[in-house]
C-alpha cells in the first residue's frame, strides 16, 4: 500500500515515532537502510495547510546524498518521499523529510 499526499497527516507519523522505517533509493532499491523516526515537528502553516518535519536515524554507511527514497513501514506502507542528510556523527546519520501538504476541503454532506 502506497500512502498518497492526503493520507500524509502529521498525526499518522507521529503514531509511529520511535519505530523503523525501510529507506531504499528510488534509484537502487537494493540499497536498503534501516532507519528510525526520531522526531516529527509541526511548523507553522498558511491556512488549508499543513507543514511538519520529520527526521530520521541511520547507519553513518552508506550516507546517501539528498533525494527521493522509497521509506516502508510495517503500519504505513510504502512511500516516496524527498529526503536531505543533515547530519553524519557517532550516532549514524540523520535525514530530515519536510511535508507540506493541502488539508481536505470538508465534503458538503459533513455537519
Amino acid at each position: 500500500m502506497e500512502l498518497t499526499a492526503s493520507q500524509l497527516h502529521q498525526a499518522r507519523f507521529e503514531a509511529v515515532l520511535a519505530t523503523q522505517f525501510m529507506m531504499s533509493p528510488l534509484q537502487s532499491p537494493a540499497s536498503e537502510v534501516v532507519v528510525t523516526l526520531t522526531d516529527v515537528d509541526g511548523r507553522r502553516a498558511p491556512k488549508g495547510y499543513e507543514q511538519y518535519s520529520m527526521i530520521f536515524l541511520g547507519p553513518a554507511e552508506p550516507l546517501f546524498a539528498q533525494g527521493i527514497f522509497k521509506f516502508s513501514h510495517a503500519q504505513l506502507g510504502d512511500t516516496p518521499l524527498f529526503a536531505v542528510p543533515i547530519s553524519c556523527d557517532a550516532r549514524g546519520a540523520q535525514y530530515e523529510v519536510c511535508v507540506t501538504r493541502t488539508l481536505e476541503e470538508p465534503s458538503p454532506d459533513a455537519p
